[in-house]
């Protein structure tokens, strides 16, 4: 059975993915740095497998790492390869998120989000993994729009936050466009989610 690596999943876009992940019967790795989430998150995951009648260590388990880690991300690849339960499929939610942030410190978020992601590819590649969801942000529209906005907008990033979204989007874009039948590549633009 394949396996679905989820990066950033204990944050809180990811631990509702992780929950849908489980509702719809997949098993999956939790790969997470802990700087922006905690394992109050990961308690709560377990806690939804149990009430969904599953026994949490047998439908996922969770590395504290960052993406920017090559030797660690291609341990995990191998070690689900010779158990074979080979990762293919990623959900990429990792990543530096506060716009104010990014202008205090621009490089820290090309280094994180853009060398992060690029790292992470790498890795997939490398391991013939040809699934990719992007957690993106509508934040590459800008501000400059009238009316409703579609995915054919034009994208005009305003802060570094935004670049790094749209600097990873044109990589996965030349990426598809050398492997248009071997890659599937879907970019979420969503805008802030709120919640409890």
């Amino acid at each position: 059975m394949q396996k679905v690596l989820i990066t950033g999943g204990l944050g809180y876009i990811g631990s509702h993915t992780c929950i849908s992940l489980i509702s719809s019967g997949y098993k999956f790795i939790i790969f997470d740095s802990l700087n922006s989430s905690s394992y109050e998150s990961l308690k709560r995951i377990s806690d939804f497998a149990i009430q969904f009648g599953k026994d949490p260590n047998k439908i996922f388990s969770f590395i504290k790492g960052d993406v920017r880690e090559s030797n660690l991300l291609d341990k995990i690849f191998k070690r689900e390869e010779k158990n074979k339960t080979p990762i293919k499929k990623v959900i990429h939610f990792a990543g530096l998120k506060s716009v104010s942030e990014s202008y205090e410190n621009p490089l820290n978020y090309w280094d994180v989000n853009v060398n992060g992601s690029i790292n992470l590819l790498k890795i997939m590649f490398k391991h013939n993994c040809n699934e990719f969801i992007f957690s993106s942000s509508a934040a590459i529209y800008g501000s400059s729009h009238f009316g409703l906005i579609n995915e054919d907008s034009l994208t005009r990033p305003e802060n570094p936050y935004a670049e790094t979204k749209a600097a990873i989007e044109s990589v996965l874009k030349a990426s598809y466009n050398i492997n248009p039948h071997k890659l599937k590549i879907a970019c979420l633009r969503y805008f802030n989610p709120i919640g409890a």
